[in-house]
C-alpha cells in the first residue's frame, strides 16, 4: 500500500556518550529505500534541548530556573536529572511526561537552536527536507 507510506521518517535519539552515533545510524540506513529520513542526535541527551528555553521551563514547572552554562557540555545524564528534579520539586511532580510535552510545545525554537547546536543541526536537516518536498 504505497499510498499509506509516510512522506517523512524521523529518528531522534540521545547521543548517550557515543560521539559517532549519528554517523553510525546513517550507515545503518544507507541503501534502504525509504521516503525522506532525518536523523536527530541530541547531544548528550534530549533533555538538554528541553532546558534550552528557561521561560518555557518556568511556565511549566513554576520554579525559578536558569540555564546551567552550555547545555550540551553537561555531563551525561545531568540534563535528564536536572529536568526530572525540577519537575519533581514542583507542584506537578505526578505529571512528568505531561510537563515534558508542555515544555516541548512552548520551546522558542530559535533560542533552543542558539543554545543547542545539535538541535540546530536537527532543525536545519528538517528544514532542508521539507523545503525540497
Amino acid at each position: 500500500m504505497a499510498e499509506r507510506q509516510p512522506d517523512l521518517q524521523v529518528v531522534l535519539v540521545d547521543q548517550n556518550g557515543e560521539p559517532g552515533r549519528r554517523a553510525r545510524l546513517q550507515a545503518w540506513i544507507r541503501g534502504l529505500v525509504v521516503p525522506e529520513l532525518v536523523i536527530g542526535v541530541a547531544n548528550k541527551e534530549f533533555e538538554a534541548w528541553l532546558l534550552g528555553d528557561e521561560a518555557a521551563v518556568r511556565e511549566c514547572v513554576g520554579e525559578g530556573f536558569s540555564i546551567p552554562g552550555k547545555l550540551e557540555n553537561m555531563e551525561r545524564r545531568a540534563a535528564k536529572n536536572q529536568l526530572r528534579e525540577l519537575i519533581r520539586s514542583s507542584s506537578r511532580a505526578a505529571e512528568e511526561s505531561i510537563v515534558r510535552r508542555e515544555i516541548a510545545e512552548r520551546l522558542d525554537l530559535d533560542l533552543t537552536s542558539k543554545r543547542c547546536p545539535s538541535f540546530r543541526k536537527f532543525r536545519d536537516d528538517l528544514r532542508q527536507v521539507t523545503s525540497t518536498s
